[in-house]
């Protein structure tokens, strides 16, 4: 097949302007893939041919390999390791929202989520009580508002603001993880914490692109 490009195609096999004849193609391969509409669309890969018929070898200069790189200079928030290990910790790597402890090969996993994000404007703290121990999925479900919490610690969708029937678990410390009179006092914390984010989210700020 003979093969004509123009400027609106891949930059970087188009030209600046107009149409370019390409030469000519074969049908090297060809399938059936599922577009962007949902509908299958059939794909092609050409191979360019010279002209006696046969393949043109891919010149050494264009053949692919490593992406690109650049020197950038970025800024990001420095996150305790240590504090959301010990939320971790506390709640044996048991999800505060479903109740799943994830197994895996080096261990139990978890993620820690800040109830109010460390990043501007909203200044968390990095600490116990602005931390949550929880699963991968609740932890994105959290982050981009599919989950809340009332300070009475009530889980409700976040699409539709109907309480789930669940609660956040707020004590299920490890026997012995917390000093004496502590445990007490950090739920009252952590409730604060809760309290002051849900104010937050519905003031409309919403999680969504925001750093946790």
């Amino acid at each position: 097949m003979r093969v004509t490009r123009g400027a609106a195609g891949d930059p970087a096999h188009s030209p600046a302007s107009g149409y370019r004849y390409d030469g000519l193609f074969r049908v090297e391969e060809s399938w059936r893939q599922q577009g962007v509409s949902g509908q299958f669309v059939c794909r092609y890969r050409l191979v360019r041919l010279g002209d006696d018929g046969s393949p043109v070898p891919i010149e050494p200069g264009t053949l692919p390999g490593p992406a690109p790189r650049e020197q950038v200079t970025v800024q990001r928030l420095v996150r305790s390791t240590a504090v959301s290990r010990k939320v971790k910790e506390l709640h044996d790597y048991t999800c505060q929202v479903c109740g799943e402890r994830i197994e895996i090969a080096s261990g139990a996993y978890a993620e820690g989520a800040h109830v109010r994000p460390l990043g501007r404007p909203h200044d968390g703290l990095d600490t116990l009580e602005n931390i949550l121990c929880l699963c991968p999925n609740d932890h994105v479900r959290f982050e981009f508002g599919a989950i809340l919490i009332d300070d009475d610690l009530t889980l409700r969708d976040g699409a539709t603001g109907v309480a789930t029937g669940g609660h956040l678990r707020s004590r299920p410390w490890v026997k012995g993880a917390l000093p004496d009179g502590l445990e007490n006092g950090l739920v009252e914390r952590f409730r604060a914490a809760v309290g002051q984010g849900c104010a937050w989210v519905s003031a409309g700020a919403g999680r969504n692109g925001l750093a946790s």
